[in-house]
């Protein structure tokens, strides 16, 4: 499956859930946010499932060229990722690379080496 079906497909399925019938009624990033909200009222503001809706707004802001809003989503991102996996963890590597790529697309050079 490529990207676009993906998107289509988390579209449809959060559209679903807010009620409507067209699936691609709402941009995806409004259906991020909703799984957001839902994710953290039903299972808490920690939940290891948090970091990937992070990573998944991250990566579309990244993608519109939204870079402080995709720093932010990344940001919050590893914050989940160390309280669920600790500081050193896999998850966390590839979240500061994503970080790295955006500074560096950015022209931010010297932010990107560091993270």
């Amino acid at each position: 499956m490529d990207t676009i079906e993906h998107d289509l497909e988390v579209t449809a399925a959060a559209n679903a859930l807010l009620g409507r019938n067209d699936k691609r009624e709402g941009t995806l990033m409004e259906c991020y946010v909703h799984i957001l909200d839902l994710t953290k009222m039903t299972l808490g503001e920690t939940n290891v499932s948090l970091a990937d809706i992070y990573m998944k707004m991250g990566n579309l802001h990244a993608k519109k060229r939204e870079d402080n809003d995709a720093l932010d989503s990344y940001t919050q991102a590893i914050q989940n990722q160390e309280i669920n996996f600790g500081p050193g963890h896999l998850s966390i590597a590839n979240t500061r690379h994503n970080m790295g790529n955006v500074l560096s697309y950015g022209g931010n050079y010297e932010k990107a080496i560091n993270c």
